[in-house]
């Protein structure tokens, strides 16, 4: 079980550096500042937490006496039991693979990218030139063609095995890849839960730290450089952050009650293991449903994309065929082929719809049971209360 902390408060890492930790104080700060929040008590208990953990965490000795008492209120680490090691080993397996089919993914990507500029520009040419640059523009697209298969493939195995890390944990919560940060959030040093300005924060810190005259010399520098700037690209938007959350989406763990002589937010009540659990639940719909719309937009966009192009070709195989052209029949062949594509992007667009809508579906009836689970429990601890 691990302890409420001042980490917890500036929704950093306890190995966060000390650039991290006052960026994402000054991020708080300005967000929780009373100038901000006029006659707003929950943000002025936030603004005197914020600095309480930033005068602690700030302090050498402070934050060594803070990480003592953390670790005198974490339960001690058992040893694992030969089924755990063996869980454990394939949790680390599947991490391991996960970031190799990361790093593929985006590097197929950036192909991708280079790709579509080299068919822009045949396309373009083939416009004004004759037979040759028409054959070399679908030359191109075909290149093209092959570079999207390649990168759906490697995202769709990157996902597949973010998915096994997920699974096994979800399982039997052993996190695969602890020996090294596996996740963004670990990347950037902050917390899960962290806000968007304490995501900006931590890159900021970390980006200024790394991109030193002396750092660059490293290679580590340069590895911990494109880690942090893809966590970055990641966490900064919320689409993209739902979806990777819900890839490796974490049961919250309860936390132990907090030491008088460490300042937190006043908690009126613990909640019970019934009601953890339920908001769990709602959690991880949420974040389900989160992803499901973000793919069901990105589907829609790629229809009106796949669309507009079946709809261009269409025109120019029409404009050939009444030109008389001699290359009427390389339009007409690549008309066919964008129509097929829109029908399918179609095709796509639909199914991811109606998955969002049913995912949308599940998190509001997931939080209106936690709602109800949380009326009852406060019902009845306040029936206790008032029996007492």
């Amino acid at each position: 079980m691990t302890a409420a902390s001042h980490y917890d408060t500036l929704k950093v890492a306890r190995n966060a550096p000390p650039e991290v930790i006052y960026e994402a104080y000054k991020a708080l700060a300005q967000k929780y500042h009373p100038d901000k929040n006029l006659n707003n008590p929950e943000a002025s208990t936030m603004m005197q937490n914020v600095n309480a953990a930033y005068t602690v965490l700030s302090d050498v000795q402070k934050r060594q006496t803070h990480d003592a008492w953390l670790r005198q209120q974490d339960q001690p680490v058992r040893a694992l039991t030969a089924q755990e090691r063996e869980i454990q080993a394939q949790a680390d397996k599947a991490a391991a693979d996960a970031a190799v089919w990361t790093a593929l993914a985006a590097k197929a990507a950036k192909e991708v990218k280079t790709a579509k500029e080299r068919a822009a520009d045949a396309a373009n040419k083939a416009k004004s030139g004759g037979a040759s640059w028409a054959a070399w523009a679908a030359q191109a697209a075909k290149a093209l063609e092959e570079e999207l298969k390649k990168a759906a493939a490697a995202e769709a195995k990157a996902r597949e095995e973010l998915e096994k890390v997920a699974a096994i944990e979800r399982k039997s919560g052993i996190r695969g890849g602890a020996a090294s940060a596996v996740t963004h959030y670990d990347t950037l040093k902050i917390a899960r839960g962290a806000p968007v300005e304490v995501v900006r924060a931590a890159y900021k810190a970390l980006a200024q730290k790394y991109n030193t005259a002396d750092g660059l010399a490293s290679a580590e520098a340069v590895r911990s450089i494109q880690a942090i700037n893809v966590a970055y690209k990641i966490l900064s938007d919320a689409k993209k952050r739902a979806e990777y959350d819900s890839l490796t989406y974490v049961p919250e763990r309860p936390s132990a009650s907090h030491s008088p002589s460490q300042p937190q937010a006043p908690v009126t009540r613990e909640p019970t293991v019934r009601e953890r659990e339920f908001q769990a639940r709602a959690d991880k719909a949420a974040a389900l449903a989160a992803a499901a719309i973000a793919w069901a937009d990105k589907a829609g966009a790629e229809e009106k994309e796949a669309t507009a192009k079946a709809e261009e070709a269409a025109r120019k195989a029409q404009e050939a065929k009444t030109a008389k052209a001699k290359d009427v029949a390389v339009w007409t062949a690549w008309a066919a082929k964008m129509a097929v594509e829109a029908k399918e992007a179609k095709a796509r667009a639909e199914k991811a719809a109606a998955t969002a809508k049913e995912e949308k579906w599940k998190s509001d009836r997931a939080e209106a049971d936690n709602n109800k689970v949380k009326r009852m429990a406060a019902d009845e601890a306040a029936a206790q209360g008032q029996g007492k």
